[in-house]
């Protein structure tokens, strides 16, 4: 996992751009992995692989959103970032809460990074 503190924005929009082509070339693998396995037959197999979540990591963010709404602010923070900076997931819900939640534990100046993170990814992805 990044550093939120010390990695610099650049460092960690270019890790999260890097990890997204990697899940986008795990999901295609996966399916035409699950092509062939429906060819011979392993239709379950086939099933279980096209339902690998590589793309959102949409359990760690319900995960998190449960954290949050326990109050266990820090838990939950840890897992909205590990979703952004180790899984690669650009889904914006992530980089709202995790300001959300930052903000509410009065680190301010990490939640301010979190927002120029999503801005320069966003602005790199649709230029």
């Amino acid at each position: 996992i990044f550093d939120l503190k010390t990695s610099s924005v650049e460092e960690i929009v270019e890790n999260i751009k890097n990890r997204r082509i990697a899940n986008r070339r795990k999901f295609h693998e996966n399916y035409i992995k699950a092509e062939k396995l429906i060819e011979s037959g392993k239709f379950e197999e086939a099933q279980k692989l096209t339902r690998e979540d590589v793309i959102v990591y949409y359990h760690v963010y319900a995960e998190a959103e449960k954290k949050e709404k326990a109050g266990k602010l820090e838990e939950a923070a840890e897992l909205y970032w590990t979703n952004i900076s180790t899984n690669g997931t650009d889904a914006p819900a992530n980089f709202t809460r995790l300001m959300v939640i930052l903000k509410k534990l009065g680190r301010l100046s990490e939640a301010s990074k979190i927002s120029e993170i999503y801005d320069k990814y966003f602005y790199r992805k649709m230029t």
